[in-house]
């Protein structure tokens, strides 16, 4: 496994191994949401088109048998006002009920992911994002819409916030000004750093951010990732509060 998918895999067992946790993706700063801090980050380090994700995933309830893993997956899709799927799929020895609606007139794409485990536990993904960073505001107003739905299923909402684009001529291959962004702006400390050929990921910690997660033996709420297209040699940056939980 090369050091990129390494870095996504550990992200990944964060989301898994970490409920209960203190989640929450809200600034310590007075009214400030995560976006609001890390969108002075985008607009110096990447150009283009830049993508916003809120990322909700935790534990949901056991299911006995096939039949009821899809009863249950159509009405998530109910509670989420999202498309009722007449199927799931099975993958390798876990159960996978997915839905979503997109080119919506927000700009906001939404989907649920229902995954069953063999010993009937579960786990649910629910994803909102948008290519359209003036759409802040309507994300955030969703993300709490979802939350709602997410409450009224007696879920505590477990987000992480991530931006993700096309790395500008203020970034270079070595990354220091961005380094040197989060650290001054964020007073963010480097907690571990994974890289290879064509990617980096760095994992931080800021006191800007009121809650955290523990990676290993160390607090974090902060990760940025840098992939190198092999194609078009182009950097893309990802950032995640309180990781990143997409591929970079």
């Amino acid at each position: 496994m090369n050091r990129r998918l390494l870095g996504y895999a550990l992200c990944l067992v964060i989301v898994l191994g970490c409920i209960g946790s203190a989640w929450a993706v809200q600034a310590a700063t007075d009214g400030e949401s995560s976006f609001d801090l890390l969108m002075p980050l985008s607009e110096q380090f990447m150009n283009g088109e830049q993508k916003m994700i809120v990322k909700h995933a935790g534990t949901y309830q056991s299911y006995t048998n096939d039949l009821q893993f899809l009863q249950i997956g159509q009405q998530l899709s109910q509670r989420f006002e999202l498309p009722v799927s007449e199927e799931f799929t099975r993958d390798t020895d876990h159960l996978l009920y997915k839905t979503s609606v997109q080119d919506q007139p927000d700009g906001i794409d939404t989907s649920l992911l229902w995954i069953g485990f063999p010993d009937g536990t579960s786990e649910l993904i629910i994803t909102a994002q948008t290519t359209k960073p003036n759409e802040a505001a309507t994300i955030l107003s969703v993300q709490q819409h979802l939350a709602d739905k997410l409450v009224s299923l007696h879920i505590k909402p477990q987000w992480n916030v991530m931006i993700q684009g096309i790395a500008s001529n203020a970034y270079r291959t070595d990354a220091s000004p961005l380094n040197d962004w989060l650290k001054n702006q964020l007073k963010a400390k480097v907690v571990e750093q994974y890289e290879d050929a064509g990617s980096t990921s760095i994992t931080y910690y800021s006191p800007l951010f009121k809650d955290h997660i523990t990676n290993g033996k160390q607090d974090m709420n902060l990760q940025v990732a840098v992939h190198r297209n092999s194609v078009t040699q182009q950097n893309r940056i990802t950032i995640g509060i309180p990781a990143i939980t997409v591929e970079y």
